[in-house]
């Protein structure tokens, strides 16, 4: 069954389905965009299955010594699995509170219950500059400390406490 009427040429005839194959072709483009935009947006913690969709100026980044990588809500979920992972970690990653740019969490200074929360208590900030962390400590409070301490203190932590 033909479906051009017989006065079509073949040219005519390919000029057509190459518009509906650039057709086809833009579909699949924009439903391929839709499905990554809808998997970004469903991210969840790695530890405590948070929408992770609006936490990207506090979150933490995991890898594992097997290549798997791990992304958390934030510092403190961050903080408590790479406890929890032990030889396994691999990398450890937080973002900088006032950069927002990613830094090794080995060598950042962090912020415990401040009265700045960003996003679940008992907030727990990172900085790359020990400058800023005072600062902030100046304005919002909290206790200063480095990744092993913010590790036992997560460990301890429990909510209601002011520990």
């Amino acid at each position: 069954m033909d479906i051009f009427p017989k006065n079509v040429s073949p040219v005519q005839r390919l000029q057509t389905m190459s518009v509906d194959f650039r057709s086809i072709g833009l579909a699949l483009l924009l439903l391929s965009a839709v499905v990554v935009v809808g998997a970004q947006s469903a991210q969840r913690c790695s530890l405590c299955g948070m929408n992770m969709a609006h936490m990207m100026h506090v979150r933490g980044y995991l890898a594992l010594d097997g290549g798997q990588t791990m992304n958390t809500c934030g510092v403190q979920c961050g903080v408590v699995l790479s406890g929890r992972l032990g030889e396994r970690l691999g990398a450890f990653e937080v973002t900088d509170f006032i950069g927002g740019r990613r830094i090794a969490a080995s060598d950042a200074h962090f912020l415990f219950n401040s009265s700045a929360k960003p996003g679940m208590s008992p907030g727990l900030i990172a900085f790359a500059d020990s400058t800023d962390a005072v600062k902030f400590q100046i304005g919002f409070g909290g206790e200063m400390m480095r990744l092993e301490a913010a590790r036992r203190r997560m460990k301890e932590w429990r909510p209601g406490s002011s520990r």
